[in-house]
């Protein structure tokens, strides 16, 4: 187990409000270890303790995100690992559940999130599913045992060795082949969203997946739905796609040069999106890197993830630190582990 003060690299997380953060780091000291630790952190800007943190063993966290209150449900931080298991947590509530609980893996999850007031997550090997009274179901119409089927089939498994789980050196070979899902997101339980590998884009409107014409084949890795018909994707070679499922999507932008717009946010009425290469903001035309050097800001920032609930803040997590943007002011935020690294 590793102790407060040890560096963390900052990686996935989301917004609660405009003054609370989740941010899920990892300690430098535990990457490549065969048990690796998720440090999950609250930031509450209304708190005197600014950081508290729980540590999650053994699994590694890819995605958080917001369960809103409604009713007698209070608010939770939702947490996906990528072998599959969810955490629902609040200050009086701990629940832990497994989203496929099959034998046969499909590969890793991505992607959890919160549409309307019901829980989604998508991964690897076509998987989707969607969260009930009832626990997890499979909703993806039968694409995942679909992909299943055609691995088997391209590796030439017999009838005696179909129920046999696919090895990670199969599952490699035919990684090309297989519809695999990055993220998931939606306005509504009828109007959810899914991008993954090689242009996949899929909705779910309530009752069946249906996949979407996609104007790329670069790897798709964000979505945000800023109204019904209006959703932005990116992804590898600064891809941003425009549209919904109803009208299509089109290719606003994207470039020769390798550079991965990571996840994008629209706050007031302009695109931001997070790269390895800065925080950059859409002039129409191209993308052009944000420098605010009070806040750290530069076109060596390392941006893991951007997110918002308003226009009144725009969350940016960086590699090392945070960055909170009002719409005037960029205003850096230490992280206490990682004082006085860049």
């Amino acid at each position: 187990m590793t102790t407060p003060g040890t560096p963390i690299s900052l990686g996935n997380g989301c917004a609660v409000s405009d003054r609370f953060l989740i941010i899920v780091g990892f300690p430098d000291e535990t990457s490549g270890s065969d048990t690796p630790v998720s440090r999950i952190f609250y930031l509450n800007l209304d708190s005197q303790t600014l950081f508290t943190y729980q540590d999650w063993v053994s699994e590694t966290i890819v995605s958080a995100c917001l369960r809103r209150p409604i009713g007698s449900i209070l608010r939770a931080g939702c947490f996906l690992s990528e072998e599959g298991r969810v955490e629902i947590i609040n200050s009086i509530e701990h629940l832990s559940e497994a989203v496929d609980d099959r034998a046969s893996p499909h590969g890793s999850l991505r992607s959890l999130h919160e549409a309307g007031q019901t829980l989604f997550a998508c991964g690897f090997g076509g998987q989707f599913y969607r969260r009930s009274s009832g626990g997890w179901e499979a909703v993806d119409g039968g694409l995942r045992d679909k992909a299943e089927q055609n691995m088997r089939k391209e590796l030439g498994l017999g009838e005696f060795e179909s129920d046999a789980p696919l090895g990670i050196e199969d599952r490699l070979a035919l990684s090309n082949r297989s519809p695999d899902f990055t993220r998931v997101e939606g306005l509504s339980e009828r109007d959810v969203y899914v991008c993954g590998l090689r242009g996949l884009i899929g909705h779910w409107d309530g009752s069946r997946l249906e996949l979407l014409a996609s104007p790329t084949d670069e790897h798709l890795l964000d979505i945000h739905s800023v109204s019904a018909d209006r959703v932005l994707i990116v992804g590898y070679y600064q891809t941003l796609l425009i549209g919904s499922a109803s009208e299509g999507f089109s290719t606003v932008h994207e470039s020769d040069t390798a550079i991965t717009f990571y996840s994008v946010r629209q706050f007031r009425g302009e695109i931001y999106v997070g790269t390895t290469s800065g925080l950059r903001k859409f002039n129409g035309r191209s993308f052009e890197v944000v420098h605010a050097p009070s806040a750290g800001l530069d076109e060596t920032s390392v941006i893991q993830q951007i997110d918002s609930v308003s226009d009144d803040c725009l969350w940016i997590i960086g590699d090392r630190h945070i960055v909170r943007y009002d719409g005037m002011e960029f205003k850096r935020i230490e992280h206490p582990d990682n004082q006085g690294r860049h």
